[in-house]
C-alpha cells in the first residue's frame, strides 16, 4: 500500500493490516526482484572490469533500516539467495566464475551467520 502523497510505501508502528501487506510484498516480491537484478547485473560488472567490491556494495545488506518494512529485509534477501542458491558469488579460483551458496566457502562463518 502507498503512502497518502502515492510516493512511498506506506509504513506505520501499528501493525495494521496495510504495514503487514507492505512487510509481505517487500519480504516476498521485493527480494525476488533484487536477485533477479542482481543476476542480471553480475555479468556487466564482470565484463567492465569494474572490482567486484562494488558489486557487493549493492546488496541491500543495511541491518539498521529506520523503517519497520525494511527491518526484515536484508534477513529475506540472504535466506532467499541461500534458498535459491543462485549463483551470485563471485569466485577467483574458478577462474573468475559465478558460483551458488552451496558451492561456496565462507570465511568468519559465525560472524555471517549471526548477522543475516
Amino acid at each position: 500500500a502507498l503512502d497518502h502523497s502515492r510516493r512511498g510505501i506506506a509504513c506505520t508502528e501499528d501493525g495494521s493490516d496495510r504495514t503487514k501487506w507492505n512487510v509481505a510484498l517487500t519480504n516476498d516480491a521485493l527480494v525476488n526482484a533484487f536477485i533477479n537484478l542482481f543476476l542480471h547485473i553480475r555479468e556487466y560488472f564482470s565484463n567492465q572490469n569494474i572490482p567486484i567490491s562494488r558489486f557487493y556494495r549493492l546488496w541491500p545488506l543495511d541491518t539498521q533500516p529506520q523503517s519497520i518494512i525494511w527491518r526484515e529485509f536484508p534477513k529475506a534477501f540472504a535466506t532467499r539467495l541461500m534458498e535459491e542458491n543462485a549463483s551470485l558469488f563471485y569466485c577467483e579460483s574458478y577462474s573468475g566464475k559465478w558460483i551458488a551458496y552451496e558451492d561456496a566457502s565462507f570465511l568468519y562463518y559465525e560472524y555471517c551467520y549471526d548477522h543475516v
